[in-house]
């Protein structure tokens, strides 16, 4: 789920190479659809959508029963565009420390890293 057609192209390009059967949408009301509706195997989701928080895609993806990996994208290319990025207080710039989980096979609990 991403609003820059550029990206979504890529992303499909990279995905159907691979053998994947992709499935994409340009805003959070598209995306939710999706989520409800598809079996997903992978979520990629930008954080600043035109329609809201990205990260609102990664709540709903999470509540699936066996949730699929989430990937969660973002360019923001000052700090003076984080603090614009809707619910900005949940996101960090790159640089800041974040902790991360290993993608791991589905049904494993994800080793913690960090």
């Amino acid at each position: 789920m991403d609003d820059e057609a550029d990206l979504v192209a890529t992303y499909e390009r990279l995905l159907r190479r691979q053998g994947y059967r992709v499935v994409s949408a340009g805003t959070l009301q598209d995306g939710l659809r999706v989520i409800e509706t598809e079996p997903l195997r992978l979520v990629i989701a930008d954080v600043r959508l035109p329609d809201g928080d990205g990260l609102d895609v990664v709540r709903a993806a999470r509540a699936l029963p066996g949730p699929p990996p989430v990937l969660v994208a973002t360019v923001l290319a000052s700090r003076a565009s984080h603090q614009s990025s809707p619910g900005r207080r949940r996101h960090r710039l790159p640089g800041e420390a974040l902790r991360h989980r290993r993608l791991q096979p589905s049904g494993q609990r994800p080793a913690r890293e960090g």
